[in-house]
């Protein structure tokens, strides 16, 4: 996963479709660290930015 790639949430927003706009790793100390994406909604197209979330809890639908 990469920025530009639109992606999906497993669990939430479903049927929505998103662009991730930046990835970031949080240091955590007791499991290592833990990837994190922002993302921006494009489908609807309203552009709502999501809070950071997991990047397990989302799949990749078309790689830039």
């Amino acid at each position: 996963m990469k920025v530009g790639d639109l992606v999906r949430y497993k669990k939430r927003y479903i049927g929505q479709m998103f662009v991730v706009l930046e990835i970031k790793v949080y240091p955590n100390t007791i499991k290592g660290s833990d990837w994190r994406v922002k993302c921006m909604r494009v489908l609807p197209p309203d552009g709502k930015h999501t809070r950071w979330s997991d990047i397990r809890t989302i799949e990749v639908l078309n790689e830039v």
